[in-house]
């Protein structure tokens, strides 16, 4: 990632339209494609980004206890587990028997049905 300092100098760069952005990229010291994205505002400021979340930068990561999954604490797949078996929370409904009513190419439409017929077939074992 580009600091905050770089970018701000490029978008000043860009500003005051003196160089080329061939100039600003070897002045600045990144890539052509960085400084036309940039002028293009087609990249967006990740650092920005993250500082506006605290709450990623604030949740401790580690291993859960329970499920031995490297997670942001508390682990969310614990908590599901625990309400599901509490009752508070409803499992989602099962796969619909019936196919689905798809308009696939002749390809991918036997692919589907192959996929759909070992489904079955492990669910009767």
């Amino acid at each position: 990632m580009i600091p905050v300092e770089k970018l701000e100098e490029i978008r000043a760069l860009l500003a005051e339209g003196k160089l080329s952005q061939r100039a600003i990229a070897r002045k600045v010291g990144v890539s052509r494609g960085t400084v036309a994205a940039i002028a293009a505002r087609k990249r967006p400021c990740y650092e920005r980004r993250l500082s506006a979340d605290p709450s990623a930068t604030s949740r401790r990561r580690g291993r859960c206890p329970i499920c031995r999954a490297m997670v942001f604490f508390p682990c969310l797949a614990c908590l599901v587990r625990q309400l599901l078996a509490a009752g508070t929370l409803r499992p989602l409904p099962p796969h619909p028997e019936e196919p689905l009513r798809l308009e696939l190419r002749p390809a991918e439409f036997r692919r589907y049905l192959q996929v759909r017929l070992r489904r079955q077939i492990r669910q009767e074992i």
